[in-house]
């Protein structure tokens, strides 16, 4: 095994900034005192002996030479040689001395690298611990702050409910704590879609105020004929898109009494194939017959006709619609919840009737 004999040169910032080794100064020996004053060099030398033996660092742009039996090697040699060292120094005592503190136990100190390792672990995993066991505590701490405030909801919304239920005539929520509003309210977080069962703000007043009134008197069913507004709009149309070919009479389209009396008279005279007029006893030409029928043919008597059933038919249709109005019940005899519906169903009806031909 090699021994150092002695550094041939020596360039580490400090005291050994330019250091040969003297010619009048010995070798190292078996066993060697070196004393120095402070800042002599003393820490600096067993730092270049630190490097050798484990390839510690030592200041940047360091260089040195050392000189065994039978080699002589450089820094960078180092520590990949068989030149073996231990160094116990101050650098060596801060890696691997550490004290371990107990109760009621005297001072124990932990020697070695291995051992120091073991150590920085266990000092690692004991900050780790304890970080973990504060973050726990932490959780813990806001764990109790939600659930009290979780309880304070429940209460508060417990007895909220009872007060508002209170107000009707039901006593099945006399008893309502809250156990009871939590256990509904997990109900409804089980549903899939609870989102939908939630009511906004004007629902949650509706049902508030239903629950407040009075029972009010049964409304009796409204009775009327069902009527076909678009069947009865169908047959006004097709009767309008009619049309009838007449060689009108000025006298007799003026005088509807005349017209009337005419119109009978000629039914008459056909009826009984008179030529000769029963009302002067004179002879009818044909050609009077004529002009008559083409004023007063069948078609235009039926389309008359039936024009006055369809008025008569649309203003019956009307007087029952008015009839209506006299049997829909007040507004007051409706709970308040649907009043606003009353309201836009009776306007909208009242609206239809005025606007009506």
């Amino acid at each position: 095994m090699s021994k150092i004999s002695k550094f041939l040169n020596l360039k580490i910032p400090g005291p050994f900034d330019n250091f040969s080794w003297p010619n009048d100064l010995p070798s190292f020996g078996r066993f060697n005192l070196i004393l120095g004053a402070n800042a002599s060099g003393k820490t600096t030398l067993s730092r270049v002996f630190r490097h050798i033996e484990n390839g510690s660092d030592l200041p940047p742009r360091s260089q040195f030479k050392v000189i065994t039996d039978n080699s002589q090697f450089t820094k960078s040699d180092f520590p990949n040689n068989l030149i073996q060292v231990r160094v116990f120094n101050r650098d060596f005592v801060e890696e691997n001395v550490f004290p371990v503190k107990g109760q009621n136990i005297p001072l124990i100190l932990v020697l070695g690298q291995e051992s120091a390792e073991k150590k920085k672990q266990i000092g690692t995993l004991e900050r780790e611990l304890l970080s973990k066991r504060e973050s726990l505590s932490r959780l813990k701490e806001e764990t109790r702050n939600a659930n009290k405030h979780l309880d304070d909801y429940c209460i508060h919304q417990a007895k909220e409910i009872k007060e508002q239920m209170r107000a009707g005539k039901s006593r099945i929520y006399d008893e309502y704590n809250k156990t009871h509003y939590s256990r509904d309210l997990n109900k409804l977080l089980d549903k899939e879609n609870y989102r939908l069962s939630i009511l906004s703000h004007d629902q949650r007043t509706s049902h508030f105020h239903q629950i407040k009134e009075e029972i009010k008197d049964t409304i009796s069913e409204l009775s009327f004929l069902t009527l076909n507004i678009d069947d009865l709009a169908s047959s006004v149309s097709v009767l309008l898109s009619k049309t009838v070919t007449t060689s009108l009479i000025d006298k007799l389209k003026h005088d509807r009494e005349l017209g009337e009396w005419v119109r009978k008279g000629l039914d008459l005279h056909q009826t009984n194939n008179y030529t000769i007029c029963q009302f002067c006893e004179q002879e009818i030409p044909a050609e009077r017959f004529d002009v008559l029928e083409g004023y007063f043919n069948r078609a235009f008597e039926q389309f008359i006709s039936d024009l006055e059933n369809q008025i008569q038919e649309y203003n019956c249709t009307i007087h029952d619609i008015k009839q209506l109005l006299s049997k829909i019940p007040i507004r007051t005899q409706f709970y308040k919840h649907i009043m606003d519906d009353y309201d836009s169903a009776s306007n909208a009806l009242r609206t239809t009737l005025r606007a009506r031909p």
